[in-house]
């Protein structure tokens, strides 16, 4: 279901992000498909103190199709040690509210719990309900902080204490 991102799926990569555009409104910040298609597989966009081999990029796929599904961006130890920070999750819009998105987010979230990490956060447009339902759903409940990027542009950083997935 998951692939490490790499140049040579990059055209593939730039025609999904290409095709998805739209929905990666917050994560394009002017930049065209194929500049964002290259940062992905790079991560030089990653946070600041986060090492090259703490930041990971996915392609999601749904078998049998060899195709594109879906992108993931995960950084290891950000925002602390005992966390994992999703900077990136998008779908193909023909597997949007089909249950995939959830799969996946429980998936990494049973894996940070199995590694004993502290929570999971996301970064979100608080304009955008649905994505607001999706996360708090997945029990995204905590709002860790306001992220303020450039005046009228603001992110919520939403939080799961993994004790819960833990069963604590």
């Amino acid at each position: 279901m998951r692939e490490r991102a790499s140049v040579a799926r990059l055209p593939e990569i730039a025609r999904f992000v290409d095709a998805n555009y739209p929905t990666l409104l917050s994560f394009r910040q002017g930049r065209s498909a194929a500049e964002l298609a290259r940062d992905f597989i790079s991560n030089d966009d990653r946070p600041p103190g986060i090492e090259p081999e703490q930041a990971h990029s996915w392609l999601l796929r749904v078998d049998p199709d060899p195709g594109i599904a879906g992108l993931l961006q995960l950084y290891e130890g950000h925002p602390t040690p005992a966390s994992w920070y999703l900077g990136l999750l998008v779908l193909d819009g023909g597997l949007r509210s089909q249950g995939w998105g959830a799969r996946i987010v429980r998936e990494v979230l049973d894996e940070a719990a199995g590694r004993g990490l502290a929570d999971l956060r996301v970064a979100i447009d608080p304009l955008n309900i649905a994505a607001l339902r999706f996360w708090h759903r997945l029990g995204f409940a905590r709002i860790a902080k306001v992220v303020t990027r450039e005046p009228g542009y603001t992110l919520l950083e939403l939080v799961n204490d993994l004790d819960c997935v833990r069963g604590a």
